[in-house]
């Protein structure tokens, strides 16, 4: 269980609300704290947060299940969707373009442009074969995944 607060992302146990640690994502001279938008925990452990600036800027966050800040990376839009599966995190944004980037280093390895907001990520649970795409004119994209690549 996470919570956004003045910069922070606190952790806490799910099942009894335990304090586990404090994730800090922003720079202590910065006078407009950035906002949490969207979180995603990996299955090694790795927890993935947007956040969103008043310059008009995200950046995906990744630390550690220790805390530790393992990457940062700026996207020039709004990241309005975010989801991880296996070693890919997929991203949407404000002006529609579906970002799939390598886990460990949120290097870009496909990008897609749908030219519509994106408002949620998903994927076929058993499979993983195709990528399902809520928009913003209530349409449902459903793209299959190659999976030659």
């Amino acid at each position: 269980m996470l919570q956004s607060q003045a910069g922070r992302c606190i952790v806490h146990t799910v099942r009894k609300g335990h304090f586990v640690r404090m994730l800090n994502f922003s720079p202590s001279s910065q006078v407009e704290l950035p906002k949490l938008r969207n979180l995603a925990l990996s299955k090694f452990g790795d927890i993935i947060f947007s956040t969103w600036e008043e310059n008009k800027m995200s950046r995906v966050h990744k630390f550690s299940v220790n805390g530790k800040m393992l990457k940062c990376i700026h996207i020039k839009d709004e990241v309005t969707a975010l989801i991880v599966r296996d070693n890919y995190v997929l991203m949407g944004t404000a002006t529609g373009t579906l970002s799939v980037k390598h886990l460990h280093s949120l290097d870009n390895h496909r990008s897609l442009d749908v030219r519509v907001k994106i408002c949620t990520i998903n994927m076929q649970i058993d499979e993983d074969s195709h990528i399902f795409l809520g928009v913003k004119d209530g349409q449902l994209l459903v793209f299959s995944v190659d999976s030659t690549d």
